[in-house]
């Protein structure tokens, strides 16, 4: 009975032609590739933001768009940053 009720709902939806007679849709890998990355951006090990940024910047735009974020200065402001670890694509750590 389901492959009738398909048929059926089918042509309701404006088609013209059979779902039998339809083509399969054709594979796209560029429509995988995405061009922003979701940085997790932590103090002392703790989530503090996330910041969607394009797939492509380089690590030094993405320590200083962490180290500008509002949500981060409040955790690290009057503190001594001793280090920043960066791992590409992922995320930001920063130890106060």
């Amino acid at each position: 009975i389901v492959p009738h009720i398909c048929h059926q709902l089918w042509l309701d939806i404006n088609h013209d032609q059979p779902i039998i007679d339809a083509r399969w849709p054709k594979f796209d890998s560029s429509l995988l590739k995405s061009e922003t990355s979701l940085i997790v951006v932590q103090v002392n090990g703790k989530l503090r933001s996330k910041l969607e940024v394009d797939a492509s910047i380089s690590e030094d735009e993405l320590k200083s768009m962490a180290l500008s974020d509002e949500k981060v200065v409040r955790f690290i402001d009057g503190n001594e940053i001793k280090k920043i670890i960066v791992i590409p694509k992922k995320l930001v750590n920063i130890v106060v």
